[in-house]
């Protein structure tokens, strides 16, 4: 299975506010990396809706000084006041959005660029300006949000509103809209005269629906395991294409055959390690499936589409290695998030080391983030042996993963500059790994 590569763009750490955040001391970051279960889910959420406050707050002043009057400066002054005053489960539905997510991560590089250079990047009033649309319907930021029409450019891919039904794509780039409110929780959408979308405040989202007027179509999402993972079109995300295998194409399976491949995996999880379900189903909330030669698997995930994994599934596939490559993953977004509040490694980015996972040469981050995911696999494996011991599959990759892990471990404890909250991590990965 092969690691992510999740050294971004965004990457190094961006602080923008000039206060280095310090976790409190009730959050733990160990257990934010590692831990399962509701406790370290709910530390580690409610310290990243405080990192991401604190950073717009900054972001907000940058704006400000540099853009004076300026509607991206008052849109995210307003979002920030809304993160701030905001009950802790509706900041958990925002966060939970990879929509709003990956506006985010986007939002923290404009900001990144506006404070070196002074001015902004020919993108950042389009990006910030899609906040109206983004989370419309939502109480706190209706609450802090700018009064009037909001004129936005929609994104060529087309949005996905957090909590809404549908998926609004343009029929042309750079298509721009007006969007306003029309009394007792109803939305317009306008492009020139045109009525293009009509919508309703419905479970603190808008439920959008198409009024055949112009040229926006809105489009059902559609859902599977209960509706807690979108199904994704892997050819609207490239943000994922760099990290397939040449081998590896988007999967011909339909959305019921995803569905039931999917359930049984989860269904094996929950059945070994109960405890972890929690933190997949926070993590795991889209999925691009994909397909490969027989015998072959493959995954990936990355920053710039958040809790979105990218997955092989085959017809009556093997359900533990699917549930496998949920586990290793779902541990790429969870370190990602703890990484985002502190970082735990000091990486020139020379790519020198080998190791067990990929044959090309890595920089230590890469080695660092394939021993967490790949520890995950480990207890996963451990766990499912305590069910059905003896079992030779399961034993054969519980003896496989727990060398390679010991392998990667041992390069980071002889290579790697740990800052003192990696020093923590890595402490507990070692008592975890048992070596």
């Amino acid at each position: 299975m092969a690691e992510a590569d999740h050294v971004t763009d965004l990457d190094p750490r961006v602080a923008l506010s000039p206060l280095e955040l310090v976790l409190p001391d009730e959050i733990d970051v160990a257990a934010a990396a590692l831990g399962a279960g509701r406790g370290p889910l709910d530390a580690l959420r409610r310290a990243t809706a405080l990192q991401w406050t604190l950073e717009l707050l900054a972001g907000a002043e940058l704006a400000r000084a540099h853009l004076p009057g300026s509607s991206a400066a008052r849109l995210l002054l307003a979002l920030a006041a809304a993160l701030a005053e905001a009950p802790a489960e509706e900041v958990a539905r925002w966060m939970a959005s990879p929509a709003f997510r990956a506006w985010l991560y986007r939002a923290r590089v404009h900001l990144f660029e506006l404070r070196e250079r002074g001015a902004p990047g020919p993108a950042m009033a389009d990006h910030v300006g899609l906040l109206p649309l983004l989370l419309a319907g939502q109480p706190a930021w209706e609450a802090a949000a700018p009064g009037g029409p909001q004129r936005l450019r929609m994104p060529a891919r087309g949005l996905s509103p957090v909590g809404a039904a549908a998926r609004l794509r343009p029929d042309v780039p750079g298509l721009e809209v007006m969007l306003s409110a029309a009394g007792e929780g109803a939305w317009e959408v306008r492009a020139g005269e045109a009525l293009v979308a009509r919508g309703h405040a419905a479970g603190g989202g808008v439920d959008w629906r198409g009024a055949g007027e112009g040229p926006l179509q809105v489009e059902p999402r559609t859902f599977i395991v209960g509706g807690g993972v979108e199904l994704l079109a892997a050819d609207d995300h490239p943000e994922l294409a760099e990290l397939r295998s040449p081998a590896e194409r988007p999967s011909d399976l339909d959305p019921l055959a995803v569905d039931a491949e999917l359930s049984r995996a989860l269904a094996i999880l929950g059945w070994v390690w109960p405890e972890v379900m929690i933190d997949v189903a926070y993590h795991f909330r889209g999925l691009l499936a994909m397909d490969m030669p027989l015998g072959r698997w493959n995954s990936a995930s990355t920053r710039e589409l958040p809790l979105v994994l990218q997955l092989t599934l085959r017809r009556q596939g093997n359900p533990w290695l699917l549930a496998e490559s949920i586990v290793h993953e779902s541990a790429h977004v969870r370190i990602d998030e703890a990484t985002f509040l502190q970082p735990l490694i000091v990486d020139d980015g020379r790519r020198i080391f080998r190791h067990p996972w990929r044959p090309d040469l890595r920089p230590i981050t890469g080695v660092l983030l394939g021993a967490h995911a790949f520890l995950s696999v480990v207890l996963y494996y451990r766990r499912g042996l305590e069910i059905f011991p003896g079992d030779p599959f399961l034993a054969r990759e519980l003896e496989v993963r727990t060398r390679e892990v010991g392998e990667a471990l041992d390069m980071i404890e002889h290579h790697a500059r740990l800052t003192s909250a990696g020093e923590r991590v890595y402490a507990a990965m070692r008592r975890l790994h048992g070596g």
